[in-house]
């Protein structure tokens, strides 16, 4: 059978609807291509910057934290420096102490005695020393007493030496200590 198309005018409007179709399916279909690239190249770029500042802040958290430690290493030394400045004061005022009690000694002390050795423990000072006669070394235990810094004097020992010097230890008690 024959087929002859008596409206051929109908085919080719139903062959434009379809390319118009098809040209409207290719071109959502680029269009929705297109967007999807240009929407993951954006993303991409902000992933980017994201992985950019987010390293920046790493540098900058690095580097705060190095600040950190020499500021606690500064902190470490200044107080080391403080408790330094403060034995050396408390070494200073002993110092003090002692050159005050060295006066007192030096005024009391006979001519022929030599101090060797000064000690303090808490309120009693040791002395030591040398002296050639045995009437000196008595002369500044009975001396002593008299001055107020040291109250009570105890004599301990006196030991003759081969060079015809004598050694002698002796204990006073010092006055601040005996009014706490």
């Amino acid at each position: 059978m024959l087929r002859v198309n008596l409206l051929p005018w109908r085919e080719r409007l139903r062959d434009r609807r379809a390319r118009f179709w098809q040209r409207f399916l290719l071109f959502g279909l680029a269009t929705g291509a297109l967007i999807l690239t240009a929407a993951s190249l954006l993303s991409q770029q902000a992933i980017r910057r994201q992985e950019q500042a987010v390293g920046a802040l790493g540098d900058y958290r690095t580097a705060l934290q190095g600040q950190l430690e020499k500021v606690k290493a500064l902190e470490n030394d200044y107080r080391e420096a403080e408790r330094l400045n403060l034995q050396t004061r408390q070494r200073f005022s002993r110092s003090l102490q002692y050159v005050g009690l060295l006066q007192q000694l030096s005024q009391v002390m006979p001519q022929e005695v030599w101090a060797t050795q000064l000690s303090q423990n808490a309120a009693v000072m040791t002395l030591e020393g040398r002296s050639t006669r045995y009437e000196e070394i008595l002369t500044l235990s009975r001396a002593l007493p008299h001055d107020t810094l040291f109250p009570q004097t105890l004599l301990r020992e006196v030991k003759q030496l081969p060079a015809e010097d004598l050694s002698f230890s002796l204990n006073a008690t010092l006055q601040s200590a005996e009014g706490k």
